[in-house]
């Protein structure tokens, strides 16, 4: 009977490919998790460049008294327009306002408000309620990453009471 030589070293095909197979699934896994905690920081940024926009829209329509003919495109207070480049326009569309609300409007219901190539959409309105006036700003983002399509359920809202 031969003996046969239990001694080999190496790998076989087998065993060569099944490691191969784990380094690959543990790289995926890493680039997967490079690529959302890219789009999360994107998303983070937008929504915090939301908030601080709707909060200085909503001082700038404060400031005026909570007037209807407030109007972004020209009113909007040099705190915001001094953050770099920026840019208001009107609009024809934007986020939903609440329910009760009543939009807000001089010439154009939304206002497109970009800043440093993000792009905002504003809706202002009002409500009464027992003599105080209630006033609500909701800024909206296309979600760029998605081709720049426009999502509802990407925006901030702002409600404060004038007395």
């Amino acid at each position: 009977m031969k003996k046969y030589n239990t001694n080999r070293k190496g790998f076989a095909i087998v065993e060569a490919t099944i490691s191969s197979a784990v380094l690959l699934i543990a790289v995926m896994g890493t680039m997967k998790f490079d690529y959302y905690s890219a789009i999360d920081s994107y998303r983070s940024q937008c929504q915090l460049e939301g908030c601080m926009l709707g909060s200085a829209v909503m001082e700038s329509w404060q400031g005026q008294g909570g007037t209807l003919e407030f109007n972004p495109a020209q009113d909007l207070s040099d705190s915001i327009m001094d953050c770099g480049d920026v840019s208001v326009s009107g609009a024809y569309f934007g986020p939903g306002i609440p329910a009760g609300f009543t939009i807000s409007y001089d010439i154009f219901p939304y206002y497109k408000i970009t800043i440093n190539g993000t792009k905002f959409r504003v809706a202002l309105s009002y409500k009464y309620i027992d003599g105080y006036k209630y006033l609500n700003v909701r800024v909206g983002w296309a979600n760029n990453l998605d081709g720049g399509y426009w999502k509802s359920r990407d925006y901030v809202g702002i409600t404060e009471c004038l007395h």
